[in-house]
């Protein structure tokens, strides 16, 4: 301990962590022998206790004393202990547990890809670490995996290993859903969206933008997976690759899924909103908020809800800057072309039942 102590303190600042201390010395889950070290060298005036949480060494004399011996140290001095105090040595102001993190980030741009995962799994693996810290070396131990390396298969293992302890956390399961869904297989988009719904089931306390981009980003999700089927069914059945009672019957449960989506999350997410001003939201929440909007739209149209697929277009349009417009004004373009559509069919309709009444007129 007394070796030690140099290491965690220099001339100009004789004070430091006790759990800093406890933690190179390796007697974390040894505290009645590191307490009775500790009471020996404050009986000898070697150190003081500034508080439960810091120490102090007693003056720079005895600091100096500390480093000379240090400097001589032989054989019997447990080189792991300065190994330790070099994982939490960036940053002395910092704890045990954020130097540990800050050493692990420090760590991605010069380590080897094996030393990286070892210094994360320690922090994620590490009783005492707070969750608060385990979060954030998931967080960047995952955005390593993906933007260093582009190992997205490895951060999704990475998050299925630790959903157990994170999946009450937003933060977590936002990035969670996402990483499945850049994945692109139908399996993984479908548990993007289930880690979604599970985490609103619990109905969590959060804020309400976090509520919104994940309202926002299930409506996208949702969406996107049901229109896409719709269009794969329409493919089938056009190429006789099913049949028609089976299409059908296919077709009847997709308009119940479109449905679903349209009462939740669609109408949750329209009804949220539309009296707040988008324009005060920060940019990624209003950004995955008209996104899922967009999508509601599409959601309407199928079901041939056009009075509120326009309402929705409009009152976006009229609320937010030109920038921000394209894709509501092609919705509403799109709609255009629909009526347009139903007056020529229902022209047609007329015509044809004119034409059958002259008929049936002049046969009498």
């Amino acid at each position: 301990m007394f070796l030690a102590i140099s290491l965690l303190v220099s001339e100009t600042d004789l004070s430091n962590l006790v759990s800093k201390l406890k933690f190179i010395l390796s007697k974390e889950n040894k505290e009645e022998e590191f307490q009775a070290t500790l009471n020996e060298l404050i009986k000898l005036k070697i150190l003081e206790l500034e508080n439960k949480d810091f120490f102090k060494v007693y003056s720079s004399e005895i600091f100096r004393l500390m480093k000379k011996y240090y400097q001589n140290k032989g054989d019997e001095y447990d080189g792991s202990i300065t190994s330790r105090f070099n994982l939490i040595n960036n940053n002395r102001k910092l704890d045990t547990e954020f130097a540990l993190l800050e050493d692990a980030d420090s760590s991605r741009i010069i380590s080897t890809e094996e030393e990286v995962e070892n210094k994360y799994r320690y922090i994620l693996n590490r009783d005492k670490s707070p969750f608060e810290v385990k979060l954030k070396a998931l967080i960047n131990y995952g955005s390593y995996l993906i933007s260093y390396k582009s190992k997205l298969d490895k951060a999704l293992k990475l998050y299925d290993d630790y959903n157990h302890i994170f999946n009450n956390n937003k933060d977590f399961i936002l990035i969670y859903s996402r990483s499945c869904w850049s994945e692109g297989s139908e399996e993984r988009k479908a548990l993007s969206i289930q880690i979604l719904q599970t985490f609103l089931a619990k109905r969590p306390q959060i804020a309400e933008a976090d509520y919104l981009e994940i309202l926002g980003t299930l409506m996208t999700y949702k969406s996107v997976m049901a229109v896409a089927d719709r269009e794969d069914l329409k493919e089938k059945y056009r190429f006789k690759g099913i049949s028609k009672l089976n299409y059908l019957k296919a077709y009847q449960a997709q308009k119940e899924r479109f449905l679903e989506i349209y009462h939740h999350p669609g109408l949750r997410l329209y009804n949220f909103i539309k009296d707040r001003d988008l324009m005060e939201m920060k940019a990624n929440i209003r950004n995955h908020v008209l996104d899922g909007l967009t999508h509601f739209v599409e959601i309407c149209i199928r079901l041939n809800k056009v009075e509120l697929a326009k309402e929705i277009c409009q009152l976006v349009i009229r609320n937010v800057p030109q920038d921000f417009h394209k894709a509501f004004e092609s919705k509403l373009s799109k709609i255009g072309r629909i009526d347009e559509q139903d007056k020529l069919k229902h022209n047609k309709n007329e015509s044809d039942l004119g034409i059958k009444l002259k008929e049936a007129l002049s046969k009498k």
